[in-house]
């Protein structure tokens, strides 16, 4: 790899954790809470990606679930019994078939999230204020273009 490269990779992997730190600072700072982030019960990353995936498609099955985070059938399972017990997703039964069971954000799970992406969207309009708007619109491109390439990972 040439040298140029190898600097460059350094420089995106240092940007991003910072970015990622700034998030985080926003979320444990006090960001989250003004935006109703912090009045349900602590979810992990791992249930924030479930609601995430469920929020994306409006209703799924467990089968469709794991399928979207890659996980197993019964991680998929544990992830939205916790979610449901917590209050965040609804089982919604089959009429014409009981054992096909729908997952589903709450109504209030739905509010939630709207909130919290419309404070973390305000949050990172200012972060992004320093691009242009040709530059952010670059740095949208290429990031989706890396994020969809990996979806995965690189293959080792």
């Amino acid at each position: 790899m040439h040298k140029d490269r190898d600097f460059y990779i350094e420089q995106i992997i240092e940007s991003v954790h910072a970015i990622k730190r700034e998030l985080s600072a926003w979320h444990t700072g006090g960001g989250a809470a003004a935006c109703g982030g912090r009045d349900r019960p602590a979810i992990t990353a791992a249930q924030w990606g479930a609601l995430a995936a469920v929020s994306k498609s409006g209703r799924m099955n467990i089968g469709e679930l794991a399928k979207a985070l890659g996980v197993s059938h019964s991680a998929a399972t544990q992830l939205s019994d916790e979610l449901v017990q917590k209050g965040y997703l609804v089982r919604l039964e089959s009429a014409a078939d009981r054992r096909v069971q729908t997952l589903e954000l709450t109504d209030r799970t739905k509010r939630h999230i709207g909130r919290m992406r419309a404070g973390i969207a305000s949050y990172f309009a200012q972060v992004f204020a320093v691009l242009s708007d040709d530059e952010l619109a670059s740095f949208a491109a290429l990031s989706k273009k890396i994020a969809h390439k990996n979806a995965r990972g690189p293959k080792l």
